[in-house]
């Protein structure tokens, strides 16, 4: 039984439990993370609460005796494979998860019909499915997932409802026999290759891809301008095979590969863009300056990978989400300017050696990576890897509003930079939170210690001034810095002893 009040089962928290049998939920509980019960063998019924908005990628994985679940009529997210493994998965027929279609049919079924109040094809449902010859979507549907019908080889029509937003990456890669495509005007984001391999895709030729108010291809020998006249408010630009002119008003997404490889040096995204897509940008090797507008709100995966001309980035208040390697392999990139509320950072987004600046409303957080920006494993098996827990624990420190939550996420930075940053923050804005002083007066030495090893003057002087250490912890201290070697903080350390009487001897000061 977990206790009650829990909002969030972070990732890994049960993994491997094998002889874990039963697990009852609290009612407040709103999300759990990737793999929290990945391989947690001898479950075999679970029942979430009405509360319950988002299981992530993998939660449930493997879990193999899993055949009884009960799913929240408001659940919102279902990761990918969160039930692959698991006995209610393996039934052979379609399986829901609130509005989401977790799995699709056994792979020889001809016909399939989707009932109403589906909202989402998760991620691979259909794939393989070589034997369908057609499939009847519903009018609530809005989101169609990556890699949904893959190779769905005898699949011959698709006509997507009025209403559908997304269609993800690769949802009908190398469904050979598709050729009649209906897309409706409301999808506002197709996934790269999302039709590779479909007859419709091959039957194009040359001419600009339209796919309702998605310019989904284009090509080099055609025109850019001449395209971007005939496009409409709210438009999303989804590929540019050439060398990028100048983005027009009324853009909502760059879209996958819109900008790839090209050669512009400065560039200046409009109000109105969204979303930058996966690799928009990537292997642009020439680009120095990219100014990007207050609407954006997501940076997908790869974005600005190998743009190794890039020296700073300023990235807008209203960003919330930057997928993996956004900015990976960009080697002359220094700097980068982040707002303090953004929600995700994918794996690697960022590098070792870079500088990140997180805008808070009272002060600039200013953090040197000593490593790269890390992923929740050593290496995952799905996408969405996400970030590490250290860095998603910093982000979601950085980004509450709440002074009481805030100093409950304190204990959860783990990492020594990450620990010490929020140290300082929560000294000169929230010393007095109780929770934060609690975990100070326990973690004193470690706290300092660590101050000390990374030669970190400010935190150790604001330790001194908030926990006023006592004269045998002080002593352990500058015995410390004399081994380690760090002068100006034996002097600091000096300072506050004499500062504070606790010599018995006024000489040993001078012995010291």
């Amino acid at each position: 039984t977990l206790p009650a009040g829990l909002e969030h089962i972070p990732e890994y928290a049960f993994r491997g439990c094998a002889a874990l049998s039963d697990v009852i939920l609290p009612e407040q509980l709103a999300v759990i993370g990737p793999e929290a019960f990945i391989n947690c063998t001898s479950l075999e019924e679970i029942t979430f609460p009405d509360t319950l908005r988002r299981i992530d990628n993998g939660a449930f994985r493997m879990c193999s005796s899993l055949a009884s679940i009960r799913f929240p009529e408001n659940l919102e997210i279902v990761g990918n494979a969160a039930f692959l493994g698991t006995k209610y998965a393996d039934t052979g027929a379609l399986v829901y998860a609130g509005a989401h279609i977790l799995c699709g049919c056994e792979p020889d079924v001809v016909s399939v019909t989707v009932p109403e109040g589906v909202h989402t094809i998760a991620d691979g449902t259909f794939w393989g499915c070589r034997h369908l010859k057609e499939i009847h979507l519903p009018s609530t549907l809005r989101h169609i997932g990556m890699t949904a019908f893959v190779e769905c080889t005898s699949l011959r029509e698709i006509v997507i409802p009025e209403g559908t937003e997304t269609i993800g990456r690769n949802a009908f890669t190398e469904c050979t026999r598709l050729r009649n495509v209906q897309i409706p005007t409301s999808v506002r984001y197709i996934g790269s290759n999302a039709f590779l391999g479909t007859a419709w895709n091959n039957a194009q030729g040359t001419e600009p891809v339209r796919v309702g108010s998605v310019l989904y291809r284009f090509f080099p020998d055609e025109d850019p301008d001449d395209v971007f006249e005939d496009m409409n408010e709210d438009d999303t630009l989804t590929s540019i095979l050439s060398p990028a002119p100048e983005i027009p008003t009324g853009i909502r997404m760059l879209g996958a590969y819109a900008f790839d490889a090209t050669d512009c040096e400065t560039l200046t995204i409009p109000e109105g863009v969204e979303v930058i897509g996966e690799c928009a940008f990537s292997e642009c090797k020439q680009l120095r300056e990219i100014h990007l507008p207050q609407s954006l709100t997501t940076i997908e995966k790869n974005a600005f990978s190998g743009c190794s001309s890039l020296r700073s980035v300023y990235i807008p208040d209203n960003v919330r989400y930057i997928g993996d390697v956004a900015f990976g392999y960009t080697g002359g990139l220094l700097e980068v300017s982040l707002p303090g509320k953004i929600g995700s950072i994918g794996g690697k987004a960022f590098r070792k050696g870079m500088t990140l600046h997180f805008r808070m409303p009272e002060e600039v957080l200013t953090m040197k990576l000593l490593r790269d920006w890390e992923t929740s494993m050593e290496q995952r098996q799905h996408d969405e890897s996400g970030c590490g827990l250290d860095e998603q624990s910093l982000l979601d420190f950085l980004a509450t509003d709440d002074p009481v939550k805030r100093g409950k996420l304190y204990p959860w930075l783990r990492k020594p930079a990450y620990r010490r940053m929020g140290f300082l923050y929560m000294y000169h804005h929230f010393q007095d939170d109780p929770t934060f002083r609690a975990y100070v007066k326990r973690k004193t030495e470690h706290l300092a210690m660590e101050a000390i090893r990374e030669d970190d003057a400010e935190t150790l002087t604001a330790l001194l001034v908030l926990e006023k250490p006592a004269p045998a912890l002080t002593d352990r201290l500058i015995e410390r810095t004399i081994d380690a070697g760090k002068p100006a903080l034996q002097i600091i350390l000096m300072n506050y002893k004499e500062h504070e009487g606790l010599y018995s001897d006024p000489f040993s000061v001078w012995k010291l």
